[in-house]
């Protein structure tokens, strides 16, 4: 069963298009690494939550998009050695810094697959 790292943050709604180039840039850079799927997808439609919600998550702002990302490995083995790569990639760190992507709000976590059809 396949492993995934998961990502959810706010990027400012004016840079979508910018966010989608640099998302393509680092996914390729995590495909050559080893990771088996990179996906990207930007909010439509999220409602903020009485309790709970994407946009709460991220402590979303009037003028930003909530985007959600997965990488896809074999296992937890797979996952831990292609993230470590990930972290000393000079050009995939320095890709990601930029000022209309707050990742102190970033939500993100390791999931180990339950089901997949």
């Amino acid at each position: 069963m396949s492993y995934y790292q998961a990502f959810v943050v706010p990027v400012k709604t004016a840079h979508l298009q910018e966010y989608r180039e640099l998302a393509e840039r680092t996914g390729a850079i995590w495909k050559k690494l080893g990771a088996l799927a990179v996906i990207e997808a930007a909010g439509e439609g999220l409602e903020m939550g009485k309790v709970t919600s994407f946009p709460r998550a991220v402590l979303l702002e009037p003028d930003e998009t909530v985007v959600w990302s997965f990488l896809r490995f074999r296992d937890r083995a797979h996952c831990d050695e292609v993230m470590a790569a990930g972290m000393q990639n000079e050009a995939l760190m320095q890709s990601l810094d930029v000022p209309w992507i707050d990742g102190k709000r970033m939500v993100w976590g390791i999931f180990g697959g339950l089901v997949e059809l």
